[in-house]
């Protein structure tokens, strides 16, 4: 019985690191997708219809005219040729700045916007949609959260420092560990085999 305990644990730990390294894998490259397929960026607006009429208008991105202070930005959405919103926004670096992103549902554009370290309390998001006359915030769907939190680890205010060390170890650490997992295992068996060997010394 303990024989068999044993080995159902050597299985579970050789099996589980995987399903953890494919699941993490898959979730790296899902946030990758969705940030490219909804991010906007400075210089790359986003289409975007928010009232759902059929009129396209945009989200962009723009350095401010009126600040001397390096890194200000402006977010602007527009749509059917009127300017909606207008949010200051900041930049300090490719992943240290504020992000943006239009997703469409029902026919209608939702503005998401994860703050990055410009907002109290840090790594705030906001969500923003058409509520009849003009844009309100309004509360995130999972579909928003999801979008949100792949733009949250794309940015060193979020987790994006993790993600790097992850992609930098993760095969390396995968190897060491079933080096171990195995040299563990041959220890146990190898000692297991000597203690069955041993003569026993009767009184």
């Amino acid at each position: 019985m303990r024989r068999s305990n044993l080995v159902l644990a050597f299985l579970l730990l050789a099996i589980a690191p995987l399903f953890v390294y494919r699941w993490v894998s898959a979730k790296d490259k899902k946030y990758d997708e969705l940030v490219r397929r909804y991010e906007c960026s400075e210089g790359r607006g986003c289409a975007a219809d928010f009232d759902g009429d059929g009129i396209v208008g945009e989200v962009v991105i723009e350095w401010r005219k009126d600040s001397s202070v390096a890194g200000d930005q402006w977010l602007i959405a527009s749509d059917g040729g009127q300017e909606l919103l207008r949010l200051p926004f900041w930049y300090a670096d490719n992943t240290l700045r504020s992000h943006a992103a239009v997703r469409n549902e029902g026919g209608k554009s939702r503005l998401l916007i994860f703050w990055g370290a410009m907002r109290e309390p840090k790594n705030g998001t906001s969500v923003y949609t058409w509520s009849g006359e003009r844009i309100v915030e309004t509360a995130p769907r999972a579909a928003d959260r999801e979008v949100l939190s792949a733009m949250e680890a794309r940015d060193d205010s979020g987790g994006f420092a993790g993600w790097v060390a992850f992609r930098l170890i993760r095969d390396a650490a995968l190897i060491a560990y079933y080096v171990l997992l195995v040299g563990a295992g041959l220890f146990i068996l190898i000692k297991s085999r000597r203690k069955l060997r041993s003569p026993r010394v009767e009184i």
